[in-house]
């Protein structure tokens, strides 16, 4: 964002200048170009008045003027009579284009001269000002100067080299100050950013600074923490209430239990009532097991997300998953990690935790024999892939769509110890950092379970699910 603002700032700032530069550059050479054919004019004034009484009487003594003229100021100089001939030549022999031509006949016709011609420091090389001799109505001749630009070019071109260097200074250090004040503007943006970057991962304790920036900027930054701080709290509320709760109901549900099961020796030989007995132990168990299932959930979801190497991240897991699977006569087999020094983002919990739960749950309910677990980074989603494979019944594809909802069991095995809370913890913790969990069909047969975790460096696009 920084150097996106500088670069939208710096065609802005080289805009400005360029609005003050060409104006002042036009009015330079503008003002340099009158002066020169307005001192021309005047000269050309003054000898028309000499030329008026001289051009019948004495020619001689203007001619020597002219030659004077010409000489001193480098400025070849003719006098025309009324019919358009030369009578005197200083300087260069007369030749003309037929712009020129254009010009001295309207100064025999009695115009007077309007130069309006622009020297720029490119050109033109010389200017042709044309002025009538007579008074009045009454015209008797015409002079015409051709007035070299070299020197009012040269004063130009200065002039302009003065105004880049006046204007280049200033703009120097408004670039130079351009880089350190976006940052000082966006100082409270990039930390808001990294802030909910924090929040998006779990974070619920990250903050804002609101110690430098623009106020307006500041006051969103103070308004965002606040925000978070609220909504840390009411989410702790709730982790706490639910752990608390779960902490409760377990001492009852025991104690109930116990007391249900004291009453087996009462019921004799009664069919009906060793079933409703049987029964009312199975539903305990149940609300026992869901209980647990919401501690865990409060567990799992306290521990904060980090950064870890995938070797790091299921150090001594293969070996737990293998005791795991012999105690019910499954094997486990760990196929192989690839890139174990790939860093993730790890979920809430740890990626152990999700990798054990569904390793656990493949044991459990997939009715297999062989269970694998491999791992792979996926460099086209930019992110680290866990499958779990087992050789069990599999599931549907439409229970597999449901498999992630809580308290959903699948009907196959819904006699199975369990609470259906597992597998939505372990997609919601995905999620919340950016991965997924997806379910589909075993090659051979079974379910394969994917649980896909970012590689470190992939942005979040999902915030924290609160």
């Amino acid at each position: 964002m920084h150097r996106r603002l500088v670069l939208c700032a710096v065609p802005l700032l080289v805009l400005l200048l360029i609005m003050i530069a060409v104006p002042t550059a036009v009015t330079i050479a503008d003002r340099h170009s009158a002066e020169l054919t307005n001192d021309r004019l005047n000269d050309a004034a003054r000898f028309s008045t000499a030329a008026y009484t001289a051009i019948g009487t004495d020619p001689v003594r203007l001619q020597a003027e002219l030659d004077d003229y010409a000489e001193l100021f480098d400025t070849p100089t003719w006098l025309l009579n009324r019919d358009g001939q030369i009578i005197h030549s200083a300087g260069l022999p007369y030749a003309v284009d037929d712009a020129d031509l254009a010009l001295v006949d309207a100064a025999l016709s009695g115009q007077s001269p309007d130069i309006t011609t622009t020297v720029w420091p490119w050109g033109p090389e010389r200017l042709t000002i044309v002025a009538p001799v007579g008074r009045d109505s009454q015209v008797v001749g015409a002079l015409v100067f051709d007035v070299p630009t070299e020197t009012a070019r040269a004063t130009i071109l200065t002039e302009w080299l003065i105004l880049a260097a006046g204007l280049l200074v200033p703009g120097a250090v408004a670039f130079w100050l351009l880089w350190p004040m976006s940052r000082w503007i966006l100082r409270p943006v990039q930390e808001l950013e990294r802030s909910v970057d924090a929040v998006a991962r779990g974070d619920l304790d990250a903050k804002a600074g609101t110690d430098a920036g623009p106020s307006e900027l500041r006051l969103l930054a103070s308004t965002f923490n606040s925000m978070v701080g609220t909504v840390s709290a009411t989410v702790t509320r709730q982790q706490e209430f639910v752990s608390d709760a779960s902490h409760q109901l377990r001492t009852p549900l025991a104690s109930t239990r116990i007391s249900v099961e004291n009453l087996e020796p009462y019921l004799r030989d009664d069919v009906e009532a060793r079933e409703v007995h049987a029964e009312a132990i199975e539903t305990i168990d149940r609300m026992t097991g869901t209980v647990a299932g919401l501690l865990d959930a409060t567990q799992f979801q306290s521990r904060p997300p980090r950064i870890s190497a995938i070797g790091d991240a299921l150090a001594g897991a293969a070996f737990r998953w293998a005791e795991a699977g012999a105690r019910a006569g499954i094997a486990v087999q760990t196929v192989h990690l690839q890139g174990e020094t790939l860093e993730v983002q790890e979920p809430a919990g740890g990626l152990d935790a999700v990798v054990s739960e569904l390793v656990t749950n493949a044991i459990k309910l997939s009715g297999g024999t062989e269970v694998r677990v491999a791992g792979r980074p996926d460099i086209g989603s930019r992110s680290y892939v866990v499958t779990v494979d087992d050789n069990g019944i599999g599931l549907a594809s439409d229970d597999r769509e449901h498999a992630t909802q809580r308290f959903w069991r699948s009907p196959r095995t819904s006699n199975l110890p369990g609470t259906g809370l597992g597998l939505s913890i372990v997609a919601q913790a995905l999620r919340d950092i950016g991965g997924g969990l997806t379910l589909a069909d075993a090659p051979g047969g079974g379910l394969r379970v994917e649980a896909a975790v970012p590689l470190r460096g992939t942005h979040c696009p999902k915030a924290a699910h609160l």
